[in-house]
């Protein structure tokens, strides 16, 4: 490759070591069934191996100057697709549609509203806490909608602990949420559309369901530390799950307890007050995990928002 400038402001590191782009190449389990997004392909190098294997890349990259370089690089194949944009600008839901994906899964851990559950937060809020569950249920059933037009929608929730009607937790009742009023609008306004808003089998506060053959389990995590989580809600229920997907915390990370792949999502508001005062903080992102026949993981895009 010619010489190029990298970019400190775009986070530039290109993967030229070949024992590093293999390595990732072979974990990835790429078929010819795999749509594969690869944001900020860079010069190439881990491109040059995915996209033979792939039914369909999509690459976004920022940087124009790497043109050239990637349409020279990647000149022996046609089936994939370069963005040069911001991915975080991009309608990525758009730019899926044509690669016939059927269906898509989408798990609300909840923590939509701040709530009333701390003082700092009541007077914080420039809504009361009605107006709320109204706008943030109306926000959500307009995404579902948008996204619906491309592909079918399997929509679960649970209940959170920012929610709940009563400020002391000690003598919560966890019927008595306003979470709870999320799915039920959510069902009257799909009736007759290709979104499908499903029940809790194990109970308001714990989803599951199954994805391509792996079993998925969803908490919003008030209730779990993140550590034993695995093992008490796999004897709780009988079963053994392949991916655990949390909240909470509102902060991102990712692990893997016996198997079962652990993954927490960050919050749409970020830092409150009163996580400051807990000397914790956090950048609002929500995650985007891709799920093959193999793979429970197949990969997980954090979608940083601002």
């Amino acid at each position: 490759m010619e010489r190029f400038e990298f970019k400190k402001s775009l986070g530039q590191n290109f993967i030229k070591d070949e024992n590093v782009v293999n390595k990732i190449v072979s974990s990835a389990s790429i078929d010819k069934d795999t749509l594969v997004i690869e944001i900020g392909p860079g010069a190439g190098w881990l491109s040059k191996k995915i996209i033979p294997l792939s039914k369909n890349t999509i690459l976004y990259e920022i940087d124009t100057r790497l043109r050239d370089i990637l349409n020279r690089e990647l000149a022996l194949y046609d089936n994939y697709e370069l963005i040069f944009n911001d991915v975080l600008k991009e309608d990525i839901s758009s730019d899926i549609s044509k690669y016939n994906f059927k269906k898509l899964y989408v798990v609300d851990l909840s923590d939509l509203i701040a709530g009333r559950i701390h003082k700092t937060i009541q007077l914080e809020s420039r809504f009361n806490v009605i107006d709320q569950i109204m706008q943030v249920t109306e926000i959500l059933a307009e995404l579902l909608m948008n996204l619906s037009q491309y592909v079918d929608i399997e929509y679960y929730s649970t209940i959170d602990n920012h929610s709940r009607l009563d400020k002391d937790k000690e003598a919560e009742l966890s019927s008595a949420s306003l979470q709870r009023l999320t799915p039920w609008y959510l069902e009257e306004r799909f009736k007759d559309c290709n979104v499908h808003i499903n029940e809790n089998y194990y109970g308001d506060d714990i989803c599951a369901f199954e994805v391509m053959g792996h079993r998925v389990l969803g908490v919003h995590g008030d209730k779990d530390n993140h550590i034993t989580a695995v093992d008490k809600l796999s004897m709780m229920t009988e079963q053994r799950w392949d991916l655990l997907c949390t909240a909470h915390l509102h902060h991102f990370s990712c692990d893997e307890k016996n198997r079962t792949v652990v993954c927490s999502c960050s919050s749409l508001m970020g830092t409150d007050t009163f996580a400051k005062g807990l000397r914790l903080t956090a950048t609002p992102s929500q995650n985007l995990i891709i799920v093959s026949k193999e793979n429970v993981t197949e990969d997980i895009c954090r979608i940083i928002l601002h």
